[in-house]
């Protein structure tokens, strides 16, 4: 790639000279300096060049020290290069120290400068660069590059038609613009097998490029310039092996319909594809790094571009004017998009960024694309840190990624496939992206195959305030923490059964949408009596917690545990009866449940609890019903010798009658009335109560 000296001015001011802007990026002003020295960012972001303070062309003078890192308003940079005329007629510029951190240096750098005029004749190097030959080169030269230079400047060849061949190092990373152009007697290139960037025009007017057969020339491993006219149709994929692209590769090459860019190619350079309208299809590998200015500039045919994540900075107007464009996919490792880099693809409607940190952007980047009816996709949790960054804030939607939230969707429900191959995970997309009443169905069919849908994500409803119901299958058995967050407009919670709500797994407060709905359905039918069936063995944790619509509970004798905070917040909550087979309650279970004023527990035994299963200002005015044997049992453990009266259990007519029968002698079966006294006689026809039952006697 050519050097990239200077940000070009915004394409659209400039159209008719762009060309000219491509390559000789010249404008008149620097980003900062320090001690002395003027600096311009690159496009990376994290690396800047040496330039000039005006165009007075007298910055500097003396002895000048560049550093290789440079610190700016608590960043720091690394100085990479020399800026085209940065040293210009700085007549009294004696001497100059360069880092090994600089690789290109511009044309016309130390033009004019005491320094330049100082050097002899022949290949003056400026640091580790091949700046300038000086003088007037003898015809048949061959010149070998010295070992250990990494870069060769711009213009540093030009016109010396009496130069021979050249042998370029495997030290040597780039070639500058022009850098051997004209160069007539050039008949021999041996290029090093580090150069991976080589701008426009490098070896344009030479012999050797002259003696090339039409088609993509390569210079060392750089596809250096298509040559001759491009039929329709051409589909070209980059050799393997190939390092990069050069400026201007395929400029204008209205042929091409199709490339393909392997995974060993790490920059695309200035221009490369610029006015391919013929281009439909491009495959960008994934050793990409950096995307130069107009790379794609004009490429009309394009509909979709995917960006990979090794690709760290998009150029100047690198896609402007693909107005067939339609998607683009921008790679996780983008850090800097630069001025207009997607200006006037007017058919955007989606953009994907994968980048969690937001790119440093200029505010032109998407400069006459309908961003008020596009979408932008982002992580999930990076669309806040989007919302609010320029120009990104602009699109009118902005939701998290498809496909890092879910695998599909089905009737507006999106869905991730868990491990198993065979259940789902109803999944967050968006916030807000609910609203109304929701019904998850217990299974689903996707692409032929059906799933079990067993559980609800993290955060799947967050943010959703205009969801009103919620409808929950039997199938699901967890919610994870923050499924239903923010869900103020929520008035329903229906589940399938009680027995499959006291199943659940509730991850948190918010994960159980009774903690904004606060009244429990069945069925379609509000429930404020909760019978729960002998068949449930356990209360999950918050099973019932915040539902304030409930006024009373009856735990069936085959629950043996319920779990911390299962009824927590039942503040509409009156009466509760406990199971005889409880043996465990979690801490706050029961807490703030203030409107209770009777707990029966059957237990013989005081199950186990914590002190703060109950909250003492609900229960010192509340009574306690146990079993008439274990009444001193529960006086004597918290929190149960909280409560303001603890009495036996009354029993039932029933209850009674059965207590007698246990009594009796064996082989008889007691007879009573309908009002429970006992019969001395055989009764007459009519119906009675014996062994508990009611009968009737013929």
């Amino acid at each position: 790639m050519s050097m990239i000296m200077r940000q070009t001015l915004p394409i659209h001011r400039f159209f008719t000279t762009i060309l000219f802007l491509a390559v000789t990026t010249l404008t008149w002003a620097y980003d900062f300096a320090v001690n002395g020295i003027y600096y311009y960012k690159n496009s990376d972001g994290t690396s800047v060049a040496v330039t000039y303070k005006d165009t007075n062309y007298d910055s500097y003078s003396g002895s000048v020290v560049i550093p290789s890192t440079v610190t700016y308003d608590g960043k720091t940079y690394s100085v990479t290069s020399i800026d085209r005329w940065a040293f210009y007629n700085c007549t009294g510029l004696t001497s100059v120290t360069i880092p090994n951190s600089v690789t290109s240096i511009g044309y016309y750098a130390f033009s004019g400068t005491a320094w330049y005029n100082n050097q002899p004749d022949g290949l003056v190097y400026a640091g580790k660069v091949a700046y300038k030959y000086k003088g007037t080169m003898p015809s048949g030269t061959e010149i070998v590059i010295k070992e250990g230079t990494l870069g060769i400047a711009e213009d540093a060849f030009y016109g010396c038609t009496g130069l021979k061949s050249v042998t370029i190092p495997n030290t040597v990373t780039s070639i500058g613009y022009r850098a051997f152009s004209v160069c007539r007697g050039l008949t021999s290139v041996t290029i090093g097998s580090s150069v991976t960037s080589i701008g426009y025009g490098a070896f344009s007017g030479t012999a050797w490029y002259n003696n090339q057969p039409d088609g993509l020339v390569y210079a060392g491993k750089v596809a250096y310039k298509y040559k001759g006219t491009m039929p329709s149709g051409t589909e070209i994929v980059i050799k393997e092996g190939t390092l990069g692209i050069a400026d201007q590769a395929f400029y204008d090459c209205t042929g091409l319909t199709s490339v393909t860019i392997g995974d060993g190619v790490t920059s695309i350079g200035e221009s490369a594809f610029f006015g391919c309208t013929g281009l439909t299809s491009v495959t960008i590998g994934d050793g990409v790094t950096s995307i130069g200015n107009y790379a794609f500039y004009g490429s009309s045919g394009l509909t979709s571009v995917t960006i990979p994540n090794s690709v760290t900075s998009i150029g100047i107007s690198a896609f402007s004017f693909c107005t067939g464009l339609t998607s683009v996919t921008i790679g996780s490792g983008v850090t800097s998009i630069d001025s207009e880099a997607f200006y006037y693809c007017t058919g955007l409607t989606s953009v994907t960024c994968h980048a969690q940190n937001v790119p440093s952007t200029d505010s032109d980047v998407f400069y006459d694309v309908p961003q008020s009816t596009a979408t932008l996709y982002v992580s999930k949790e990076s669309i806040d840190a989007y919302k609010s960054a320029s120009p990104w804030k602009d699109f009118g939607t902005i939701r998290a990624i498809i496909g890092e939230v879910e695998d599909f969707a089905v009737n507006g429900i999106y869905y991730n496939k868990n491990s198993d191959g065979t259940t789902v995970t109803v999944k967050y997309t968006d916030y807000d992206s609910y609203s109304g009443s929701v019904v998850i169905p217990s299974t689903v069919t996707y692409s032929g195959k059906t799933y079990s849908v067993t559980s609800i994500g993290n955060s799947a409803f967050s943010g959703c305030s205009s969801l009103t119901s919620i409808t929950i299958p039997n199938s699901v058995t967890s919610i994870d923490d923050f499924a239903f967050y923010n869900c103020y407009g929520l008035t329903k919670a229906q589940f399938a059964s009680i027995e499959s709500l006291c199943k659940i797994k509730f991850e948190g407060s918010s994960s159980n949408p009774l903690y904004y709905a606060k009244h429990l359905y069945i069925n379609g039918q509000e429930v404020t009596d909760v019978v729960i069936p002998n068949s449930v063995t356990s209360i999950e944790e918050r099973a019932f917690a915040y539902c304030t619509g409930l006024t009373s509970v009856t735990i069936g004798s085959g629950v043996t545990s319920i779990d911390s905070k299962a009824f927590y917040n039942c503040k509409g909550l009156k009466s509760v009866t406990i199971g005889s087979g409880v043996t465990s309650i979690g801490s706050k279970a029961f807490y703030n449940c203030k409107g209770l004023t009777s707990v029966t527990c059957k237990s013989e035994f005081v199950p186990k609890t914590s002190e703060d299963t109950f909250s003492g200002e609900s229960i010192g005015s509340a009574t306690l019903y146990v079993p008439k044997s274990a009444v001193n049992l529960f006086r004597s453990f918290a929190p149960w010798n909280s409560f303001g009266t603890i009495l036996p259990i009354t029993p039932t007519a029933v209850e009674s009658l059965k207590a007698d029968e246990a009594s009796d002698e064996a082989g008889y079966t007691a007879i009573y009335d309908l009002n429970g006294r006992r019969l001395q006689h055989k009764p007459a026809h009519g119906f009675y109560i014996q062994g508990g039952k009611k009968v009737m006697i013929k």
